[in-house]
């Protein structure tokens, strides 16, 4: 029961780790195709009228080629999370109802519409190159390079916005999307076998270098499911910004 918690952290990191490799990928390859999209018909002796048809071919492609993208996303996603929650029930004998697993592959899955909207972002720059009305080979070019590079200071719009505005890549998003719900699965599978063993108390862990929010709460005393009077609840330390994304702090069962 003492370590129950570091192997339950050890699963949350592999699963994250898992999520965060596929869209690490995701966000590298789709920035690749979009400016390998901006840059069709560059060096051609093309007219206005045939780059501008060339362009708009490129970004239909481009289009279809998110769809394809987001079709295998769709399928790999559950298949991870199904395969975690496998693992969870195999090497540490916890069952979790069907319902949590899909609301962590849903969780995830929600953002792939942003990444089929792409093909927006990317005829906004197109017409953003055209707006300047290059005409030879050398002023496309350099017209594409121009906008490709405010694009890139821009995150290419792979980014989604949270409920204070903030704009977040897709890739930083989903992993702190499943580190957050993944942890949640840890700690309620940790409270239910801690009550399933008639236990309550836990200490919290120490070590150096702690962030702000954990310090106080570090070596204090909890009480998992608020039975025991006289100490601060585990869903109040939590409150007060332990087990924050990221954070792996360790509880310990104790009798005080």
């Amino acid at each position: 029961m003492n370590r129950l918690l570091d192997r339950l952290w050890r699963w949350v990191d592999t699963l994250v780790a898992a999520i965060t490799t596929s869209y690490d990928w995701v966000q590298s390859t789709v920035t690749e195709r979009l400016r390998a999209t901006l840059r069709v018909g560059l060096g051609q002796p093309l007219t206005d009228e045939q780059y501008r048809r060339t362009l708009n071919t490129a970004v239909g492609q481009y289009q279809r080629w998110l769809r394809r993208l987001v079709r295998t996303l769709n399928t790999r996603t559950p298949n991870t999370v199904r395969e975690a929650f496998a693992t969870l029930r195999a090497d540490l004998d916890i069952t979790f109802p069907r319902t949590v697993e899909q609301e962590l592959a849903n969780l995830i899955t929600a953002t792939h519409t942003r990444i089929v909207d792409n093909h927006l972002e990317v005829r906004r720059l197109i017409r953003r190159v055209l707006a300047t009305n290059p005409q030879t080979p050398a002023e496309r070019q350099a017209a594409v390079d121009r906008i490709l590079r405010q694009a890139e200071r821009e995150g290419y719009d792979l980014h989604t916005v949270d409920s204070r505005g903030r704009r977040i890549p897709l890739n930083v998003w989903a992993r702190r999307a499943v580190d957050g719900h993944a942890a949640n699965v840890a700690l309620s599978a940790y409270q239910r076998a801690m009550q399933a063993s008639g236990l309550d108390l836990v200490r919290v862990s120490s070590h150096d270098g702690t962030c702000p929010k954990c310090a106080p709460w570090q070596g204090r005393v909890l009480s998992l499911n608020g039975t025991t009077d006289g100490y601060p609840t585990l869903a109040q330390a939590r409150a007060g910004g332990l087990f924050h994304i990221s954070c792996r702090h360790g509880l310990t069962p104790t009798t005080q």
